[in-house]
């Protein structure tokens, strides 16, 4: 069916380009007053025979509906409140890299490990308190054993408390320290088992996500909260559309609008998107304002920077005259031309004024009243041809 479409049309297009020229040399051939017009059609209007007519679908012009849309260009981008810089606590060498851009990944999950010499003093802060703790703990123990038999003295006992209670708040700020640098109750308490210190610090994602930016690498020295996030996790399910809105727009819009965004790499599908935040100041080269709008990705098909068409729904559909965007014709001179339906294979090239296209239609300004009957498509071809006449 394709090929037969196509060549339907290239036979169409060769009888159109004939009929130009069939034009061309009847003008040239009757002299000076007659060249430009084509016997009995008038110079903005093309004859058609009764076998090239029915090449010409028709169809009436009719009211359909539309949407007073706010039409703009934009671009996706991650939401900030679902993407995290992922920085180590603490400076080191960089020891292994274990994922990279694109990939998928959990939260706890290891992204990278550092070397990290804060860690090996955390830990043995850990051990060394733990076993001041275990002392203090005993003396403690046996001082109010011998309390009990009165062989002990009052202060004896009293400092042996002291010494328990200080240490037991050091091995618990050692302990708790080891949260800081990601470690779990069950890490801390093998380390505590085995005493053995490990100065590989695992940096781990905050969250469920796409790893969207690195810039790491074995044997890199970072610093900690110096420089660029050496690694950043975004959950890309929901994503942030920017776009910019001129400020006579502004008045029709508001937080909370939805609108319908296109995609030029997913066409023709589209997606919902609702208006969340509507900037208070104007960009100062621009002149306009920056408007941020929510959209759901849950399969992920969207990814940040994507270029994307919106149209945002500021009211109601309102009905108006329609034209498919087969029957238009845009000229050099930036005029909107259609060709009217004037008799029996007879067609008419006739200005009109049209709004924003919408979904493949036009909505009508002006030029045309509803019921007239214009060509629906191969308007091109028609205008070529009429071009060729008027020659």
């Amino acid at each position: 069916m394709f090929k037969s479409q196509h060549l339907l049309i290239g036979a169409f297009a060769v009888s159109l380009l004939g009929l130009g020229w069939h034009y061309r040399a009847q003008a040239h051939s009757a002299g000076p007053d007659t060249a430009g017009h084509s016997g009995s059609a008038p110079a903005d209007s093309l004859q058609l025979s009764a076998s090239q007519s029915h090449l010409i679908p028709t169809m009436t012009v009719q009211l359909q509906s539309f949407s007073d849309d706010v039409e703009a260009l934009g671009n996706l981008d991650v939401d900030a409140n679902r993407s995290v810089a992922v920085i180590p606590p603490y400076s080191g060498i960089v020891a292994r890299v274990l994922h990279d851009v694109g990939d998928h990944v959990h939260r706890g999950e290891v992204l990278y490990t550092v070397h990290s010499p804060d860690l090996v003093q955390a830990e043995s802060t850990l051990i060394a308190s733990a076993g001041v703790f275990k002392l203090d703990s005993s003396t403690q123990s046996r001082a109010q054993r011998m309390a009990a038999e009165q062989s002990a003295a009052t202060r004896d006992v009293e400092q042996a408390n002291a010494d328990q209670q200080s240490a037991d708040a050091t091995f618990r700020a050692a302990r708790q320290s080891l949260h800081v640098f990601g470690l779990d109750d069950a890490q801390i308490d093998y380390l505590l088992l085995t005493r053995h210190i490990d100065d590989e610090l695992a940096v781990r994602s905050p969250l469920d996500g796409v790893v969207t930016s690195r810039s790491l690498a074995a044997g890199q020295l970072l610093q900690a909260g110096a420089g660029n996030a050496p690694m950043t996790v975004s959950d890309i399910s929901q994503l942030w559309v920017y776009a910019y809105a001129a400020a006579q727009e502004l008045p029709r819009l508001h937080p909370g609008q939805s609108a319908s965004i296109s995609i030029d790499a997913l066409a023709p599908a589209h997606f919902t998107a609702h208006l969340d935040v509507i900037q208070a100041g104007l960009d100062n080269d621009s002149h306009k304002a920056l408007l941020r709008l929510h959209l759901a990705n849950p399969q992920g098909l969207l990814h940040p920077q994507m270029l994307a068409s919106i149209a945002i729904h500021t009211s109601t559909a309102r009905q108006q005259l329609a034209l498919p965007s087969t029957a238009v014709v845009r000229e050099n001179d930036g005029q909107t031309v259609v060709f009217v339906a004037a008799g029996p294979g007879l067609f008419k090239r006739r200005v009109v004024q049209l709004g924003s296209e919408q979904q493949g239609c036009y909505p009508v300004l002006g030029g045309l009243q509803a019921g007239t009957v214009i060509a629906a498509n191969n308007a091109l071809f028609l205008d070529t041809a009429l071009n060729l006449q008027s020659e």
